[in-house]
């Protein structure tokens, strides 16, 4: 974990996967994220306001949404208290973080993965608000 400039950390999440003996290209798993945030210490990074880039190493090629929910609900949860809209939040959670591939290609399927952990988080959000409660 680097911090450039005060302004943006750097987490590379190749460490935190070998210390949990993970090695494999599709991660996913709920609590894997959740352990994987923990382990890169993300909510007292986020505590900062600074901005967050996530180096994903060249062996992974997507996350799962489960995994996207475990890494990413709390900060999803913060902004969601916002009351944005889905577009609204999207685009706070790209002001908040960054992908990068450690090897410089493309990030577009992590960014399709990312966002498709968001657009269940928010179809959640969505069914909870519309359950009713005893």
């Amino acid at each position: 974990m680097t911090d450039n400039n005060n302004s943006e950390y750097a987490i590379d999440i190749s460490t935190a996967l070998a210390d949990a003996n993970i090695d494999s290209r599709y991660i996913s798993g709920k609590q894997r994220g959740v352990d994987i945030r923990a382990a890169l210490r993300v909510d007292a990074i986020e505590a900062d306001n600074k901005k967050i880039k996530v180096v994903v190493p060249e062996t992974v090629r997507s996350f799962s949404p489960s995994f996207v929910l475990g890494m990413f609900s709390a900060t999803l949860n913060k902004v969601y208290q916002l009351n944005m809209s889905a577009v609204e939040l999207v685009e706070k959670f790209r002001e908040i973080y960054s992908f990068e591939r450690a090897d410089n290609s493309s990030t577009d399927r992590i960014y399709h993965d990312i966002e498709e952990g968001i657009a269940d988080f928010l179809l959640d959000k969505i069914i909870s608000a519309s359950v009713p409660r005893d």
